[in-house]
C-alpha cells in the first residue's frame, strides 16, 4: 500500500457554463482509472487498470493510497458497493470475483467455477470468462458480465454460490446496470441488443436497435422509469420502454444544431459511451472511454424531460472519460483514463 496527496487543478471553463475540477494526476502512472465508487465512509475508490490495483482517494484531505490486487495481472473491472458495505468488482483475466474491505482495503476472491483459458475445468486463476462489470440486484445478489461465456454470471454474497444465465452465442456485454422494477439491464454491443434480465424468473429479453451497428454500450434507468442507453458507433442515445419494447433514439449530432465540430485536442464526434442518470434527473455520458477509446474529452448532458443537449469539456486534452459515478445527489464524479485523473462536476 502507497499513500500520496493529490491535488485538485483549476477547474476550466466548459463548453457549457459548467465546470470540471480534475484532481490529480494518480501517483502510478499507469493508474488509467475507469468506475470509481464511494464507499459508506465517503471515501473515493478508484478502479485502476494497467495498474491492477484499486486506489483509494479521500476527497476532503487530497490523500491517496494504492492497494494492489492479489493476483498479479488480473486487471480490476467495473464495481459496485455493495448491501454489506464491501467494494465488489470481477476480475478481467484473473476469473475471479472480488470483494474489497473498504476499511482495511483486504481483498478476498471468489474463484468463477467455469473453464479458465486452459479449459482446466473450472477454478483455474486466469480465464476466459472475461468478466468486466458488476452490479447488484434488488434480490441482494451480485451480476457479473462472463464476455467469453455470452452470459450473466450471479453470485449469492452470503453463500458463495455461483450460477450462470446464458444468451445467445456471440453476446458481447460490456456494461450492467439495474433496471427498472426488478430486472438488471445490459447492452450487446456486437449483437446490437439490449438485454432485460427479469430477477423472479432469471429469463432473459432481447431487444434489437432500429439501426444496424449502432454500438450501445453505456446504459441506465431514467427518471422516466424507461431503459436509456448509449450508442457509441451511431452518435446516438438511446431510450427503450421495457413494457412495450419501443425503441427511440436521439440523434446527438443532430442535436449539437449548427455547432461546427469541435477543434479541441479530443475527438470531434460525440462517441457516448458510459452513461449514468445523476441527482438532477439528467442523464450524464461519457464521450470516448475503455471500449471506443476515442481520446474524447467531453461529459455530455441530455435532459430527457426538456431534449436539450450540454457538453461540459475536461481540462485535460484528450483525457478520455470512462466511467462515471452519480452515488452523490449533487455530484457527479469521471474517471479519466487517459489524464490519470478523476472529475468532479457540481450539480445545482
Amino acid at each position: 500500500m502507497t499513500s500520496v496527496l493529490l491535488a485538485g487543478a483549476g477547474a476550466a471553463m466548459a463548453d457549457s457554463d459548467r465546470r470540471i475540477e480534475e484532481f490529480g494526476p494518480i501517483p502510478n502512472p499507469l493508474g488509467t482509472p475507469c468506475e470509481i465508487e464511494f464507499d459508506r465512509d465517503g471515501y473515493l475508490w478508484i478502479e485502476q487498470i494497467a495498474a491492477n490495483s484499486m486506489g483509494r482517494f479521500d476527497v476532503e484531505s487530497g490523500e491517496f493510497r494504492e492497494y494492489p490486487l492479489p493476483t498479479p495481472g488480473a486487471i480490476p473491472g467495473g464495481m459496485e458497493l455493495g448491501p454489506d458495505g464491501g467494494i465488489w468488482f470481477p476480475e478481467v483475466i484473473g476469473n475471479q470475483i472480488v470483494r474489497l474491505d473498504p476499511a482495511t482495503g483486504g481483498m478476498r476472491e471468489f474463484p468463477l467455477p467455469w473453464a479458465g483459458a486452459l479449459g482446466n475445468g473450472g477454478g483455474g486463476r486466469y480465464g476466459a470468462s472475461a468478466s468486466d462489470d458488476l452490479t447488484f440486484g434488488t434480490d441482494g445478489a451480485a451480476y457479473f458480465t462472463l464476455i467469453g461465456l455470452s452470459a450473466i454470471g450471479r453470485l449469492d454474497i452470503k453463500t458463495g454460490e455461483f450460477s450462470k444465465i446464458p444468451i445467445a452465442t456471440g453476446a458481447v456485454i460490456a456494461i450492467i446496470q439495474p433496471g427498472p422494477g426488478d430486472t438488471i439491464v445490459a447492452a450487446e454491443t456486437v449483437r446490437n441488443q439490449i438485454v432485460v434480465l427479469d430477477l423472479h424468473t432469471l429469463t432473459v429479453r432481447e431487444f434489437p436497435l432500429p439501426q444496424p451497428l449502432s454500438g450501445p454500450q453505456g446504459i441506465t434507468t431514467g427518471i422516466d422509469g424507461a431503459v436509456w442507453f448509449t450508442e457509441a458507433l451511431g452518435q446516438r442515445l438511446g431510450r427503450l420502454d421495457v413494457e412495450t419494447g419501443e425503441i427511440t433514439e436521439v440523434d446527438l449530432i443532430a442535436k449539437r444544431g449548427d455547432q461546427p465540430l469541435p477543434i479541441t485536442p479530443g475527438n470531434p464526434l460525440p462517441v457516448p459511451t458510459t452513461m449514468k442518470t445523476a441527482g438532477d434527473g439528467k442523464l450524464y455520458f461519457t464521450q470516448g472511454g475503455l471500449l471506443f477509446p476515442s481520446f474524447g474529452n467531453k461529459i455530455g448532458v441530455y435532459d430527457i424531460r426538456t431534449g436539450q443537449l450540454e457538453e461540459i469539456t475536461t481540462p485535460s486534452p484528450a483525457s478520455t472519460p470512462c466511467d462515471l459515478n452519480t452515488q452523490k445527489d449533487d455530484e457527479v464524479w469521471v474517471g479519466l483514463l487517459v489524464a490519470n485523473k478523476v472529475g468532479r462536476i457540481q450539480l445545482g
